[in-house]
């Protein structure tokens, strides 16, 4: 034999031997625990999440290696847990580690409810790395600039989260051990707004800078091979493939919804009114659908727009002062209180700032996969201080630069609860109303990742490329705007495939 052909039987060898060392002892052990990133709000995760998890089962995985994230935060394994902000990870590090340990897992891999896994060739690509060593495993990306979302760091890679991304045994314990030794009180205290970034991040601050993610090839992004892909079946040599979802599969039974039972309100002040207002409107504004009203509430009466004067709506509860210009707390209670009033018969009420870009076919087609009968509050999920533990602390809101929306049970339930109102005038809308709905009324909030609070040049292509694009914020003029809309946000671009 020769020495090429030699090291090649060697090379061989040590992958059959590691994958034998991945497929554990048979009956409850599993080589993975896959954690699915499932919304805990929206129905369409949920049935995305059971239709994979299915998948897992069909290709060998047990199901008490699949944790379904709505579930897990929903307590829907017969156990109270505290669970409060499991979905930005770190507060999940130590129950996930627990469970996997029962296992026996090798390795932790999380997936989206839409990601497409070959479970055999995930087991081939990661038996090449010792899973007692320190290892983050996913399809690399690298921010070309900087952005709030990434906390203007663009020194920090991350995974592509639909593509999935996996976790060693020995990486999983270090993380554990650290989070679970603090408690609740010793748990960092940040914004989180990109859950797989700033997992990243924790990963890098708890090994001191020595544990980066490592860009592996299995973990597949792009659209090439798409159709096989949404059925489960990643294209050869993927063991994981990021799948962009098709809303229309997943209507909600009896959710038809025309423009008509869909109403936009544009929060806006009077020194925009000229400038983003008629940008809007040559966008996205002017290709909503018959019976779409479209309204303009701002602090002062523009019969040129035409706004609605929230001061006279609700004098009592909204003064005319440098406040009203901000678009915080009491303008916002304002605008809802208005929307009530004027239109109460609603399914879906949209709340968007004055420079924020829409695309309105995609937005009905989010919605119709939604109850409006039910408590429903969804948009870019930002949270604040989660801490897990036994007294969980943090909160959830949705961020209102990309939007959010209600549905009309959900602004009622709102409007009629006692503990729901402004300490100051000027408090942060978004965060405020996020507390009204998470920590009073205690109701789940709905993450949809295709509404963006940053300009569409702050995400990675990559990461665009996998969404279905409802929204993005901020533009610099009319030119900036159109460029940007045309290349993301027109139905004729982006159509499902």
């Amino acid at each position: 034999m020769t020495l090429l052909g030699l090291l090649h039987l060697c090379f061989f060898a040590l992958v059959a031997g590691s994958e034998a060392s991945l497929r554990g002892g048979g009956g409850s052990s599993s080589p993975f625990v896959f954690v699915i990133r499932s919304s805990t709000a929206s129905p369409r995760a949920a049935a995305q999440a059971g239709r994979l998890s299915k998948q897992l089962v069909q290709q060998g995985v047990p199901s008490s290696a699949i944790r379904m994230l709505h579930a897990e935060e929903g307590g829907e394994r017969g156990e109270f847990v505290h669970t409060h902000g499991y979905w930005t990870l770190a507060p999940y590090v130590p129950r996930l580690h627990k469970a996997g340990q029962a296992l026996g897992a090798a390795w932790y891999v999380f997936v989206e409810p839409t990601t497409a896994v070959d479970v055999r060739s995930l087991r081939a690509a990661l038996a090449v790395r010792a899973h007692g060593d320190d290892w983050f495993v996913g399809h690399k990306l690298m921010d070309k600039s900087g952005s709030i979302t990434h906390e203007y760091n663009t020194a920090i890679g991350y995974p592509l989260d639909r593509a999935g991304f996996a976790v060693s045994r020995g990486l999983m314990a270090k993380l554990a051990a650290k989070f679970a030794s603090r408690g609740a009180e010793g748990m960092p205290r940040d914004f989180h707004i990109d859950a797989t970034w700033s997992f990243a991040k924790h990963i890098l601050d708890e090994t001191h800078g020595k544990v980066k993610i490592t860009d592996d090839a299995a973990f597949c992004a792009g659209s090439s091979g798409a159709s096989a892909a949404r059925l489960g079946h990643p294209r050869p040599g993927c063991g994981t493939q990021a799948v962009r979802e098709k809303f229309s599969e997943w209507k909600f039974p009896g959710s038809e919804l025309s423009g008509k039972d869909v109403i936009i309100a544009v929060k806006t002040t009077k020194i925009f009114h000229a400038v983003r207002l008629p940008v809007q409107k040559a966008t996205w504004i002017a290709d909503r659908p018959p019976g779409m009203e479209v309204v303009f509430m701002s602090e002062t009466e523009d019969q040129s727009v035409p706004t609605i004067d929230l001061t006279k709506e609700w004098p009592k509860l909204l003064k005319v002062d440098s406040e009203t210009a901000t678009g915080h707390c009491a303008k916002c209670h304002a605008l809802l209180k208005t929307l009530a009033k004027r239109w109460p018969s609603k399914k879906w009420y949209v709340v968007v700032d004055d420079d924020t870009m829409m695309s309105i076919p995609r937005l009905l087609d989010l919605l119709r996969t939604y109850d409006s009968s039910k408590p429903v509050y969804l948009g870019q999920r930002y949270a604040y201080a989660h801490t897990g533990g036994e007294n969980p602390q943090g909160a959830d809101y949705v961020t209102m630069g990309g939007g959010m929306a209600m549905s009309g049970t959900m602004l009622k339930r709102v409007l009629k609860c006692e503990e729901c109102y402004c300490p100051t005038p000027n408090q942060p809308d978004d965060m405020r109303i996020g507390s009204w709905v998470d920590v009073e009324m205690g109701l789940p909030i709905s993450h949809e990742d295709g509404f963006h609070q940053a300009e569409m040049s702050n995400y990675h292509d990559e990461v665009l490329a996998s969404q279905n694009i409802v929204s993005f914020h901020k533009f610099r003029d009319l030119e900036d705007a159109k460029q940007g809309y045309n290349k993301w946000l027109l139905d004729s671009h982006h159509k499902e495939l």
